[in-house]
């Protein structure tokens, strides 16, 4: 997959990765297909057998929202920051980033996928500081 990303692409998935396995983050030690399954639960979120498995939370721009994903290897709720543009997971968050956790899937009713977890004023805060954060990123795809 990493061969039709180009260079931008290719350095978010290292990024998000090396996130992933930041103990201040999740801790989690995710491999490049774990990775690309998390992927495909954002961009088929309505259909069987992903449904219930991503929860939008919120977007920041046309290209960038946030999501919960479900990683079943866990059993747990990860939150992350999804690039719509390049189809990749920008980076995951830490645990509570995004407000608390939706129920797991199959316990409880559809609810609606865009309903959002955080108040406007914690979205505008917690948006300063990812972007604050992501600077360096961005800063990698320019050279």
């Amino acid at each position: 997959m990493a061969n039709k990303l180009g260079a931008k692409g290719v350095n978010q998935v290292r990024h998000a990765l090396r996130r992933a396995r930041d103990p201040e983050r999740l801790g989690i030690n995710l491999n490049e297909e774990q990775y690309w399954r998390l992927v495909k639960q954002i961009k088929r979120q309505y259909r069987p057998p992903y449904v219930g498995r991503a929860v939008f939370v919120g977007k920041e721009s046309i290209r960038v929202s946030f999501w919960f994903v479900w990683f079943g290897e866990r059993e747990m709720w990860l939150p992350v920051v999804y690039d719509s543009v390049r189809k990749t997971i920008v980076t995951f968050l830490p645990r509570g980033a995004l407000g608390n956790n939706p129920p797991p899937p199959g316990s409880a009713p559809e609810t609606d996928s865009k309903s959002s977890f955080l108040s406007e004023k914690e979205r505008k805060e917690f948006m300063a500081t990812l972007m604050a954060e992501l600077e360096p990123v961005a800063a990698l795809g320019e050279k």
